[in-house]
């Protein structure tokens, strides 16, 4: 398999005998802006986003096969894609800065490619009370119960439908109160525990690390777990 690095540009991490060489990635189109996503699909698809400031998002769609597509839509216009992901239904979800967007794989003629978008009126309970989360969202993330989770702003849903996938609702998670819920990326631990950046869901509730808790710094951007189980924070 292909490592992908995303970057100003995108590469390829390849290993020749006991060495490790990174290099520009030959996708036949010429792709502009810096890359911010990556997600290769069940399908074997790679998606990419890349983003030029100031100006419009674009996502690109790389085939197993090498061909390479821009997926155009007005959505992207004075946008920005801040994450993909796919969940087990096999559903392609976008995070950027005017919603969530659920992608249409495969749109019949003249569709588009952009199914459904949803906003912060689509999302959010608190909208009437205020301290609501804006329309800045990132993709959901899928625990190993199949649950799927969103966060807004600092705020946390699961995200419902039925078999079929479609009539998605946003169930906050606990009370409707204002949440403060961390940022980063979204990881499960070997004991099911979920992180959101500096914040742990467990069994019996939300927990939240600091600077205090020896971090050195509680603007957490990633966070992962190796083979031994320890929990790596970046």
């Amino acid at each position: 398999g292909t490592i992908w690095v995303a970057a100003d540009e995108l590469y390829e991490l390849t290993r020749r005998s006991a060495d490790w060489a990174l290099r520009r990635a030959e996708l036949g189109m010429e792709t502009g802006g810096a890359v911010e996503g990556l997600l290769e699909d069940h399908e074997g698809t790679l998606w990419i986003a890349t983003y030029d400031s100031p100006g419009d998002a674009r996502l690109y769609r790389r085939k197993k096969d090498g061909d390479i597509s821009l997926v155009s839509d007005p959505f992207f216009r004075r946008n920005r894609i801040t994450s993909l992901f796919e969940d087990r239904q096999g559903r392609l979800w976008l995070g950027t800065y005017q919603g969530l967007a659920l992608l249409n794989l495969h749109p019949k003629a003249g569709g588009r490619p952009i199914a459904r978008v949803y906003t912060r009126t689509d999302i959010s309970p608190g909208a009437k009370r205020g301290g609501a989360p804006g329309d800045g969202i990132s993709a959901p993330f899928q625990s190993s119960d199949g649950r799927l989770w969103l966060r807004a702003d600092r705020w946390l849903f699961n995200v419902v439908s039925d078999r079929a996938g479609r009539n998605i609702r946003f169930v906050p998670y606990g009370s409707n109160e204002e949440q403060d819920i961390g940022a980063g990326t979204a990881v499960e631990d070997m004991a099911g525990n979920l992180w959101f950046g500096t914040t742990r869901l467990a069994r019996d509730g939300f927990v939240s690390y600091s600077r205090s808790d020896g971090l050195a710094d509680e603007d957490v951007r990633s966070i992962f777990e190796g083979h031994d189980g320890k929990l790596y924070v970046v």
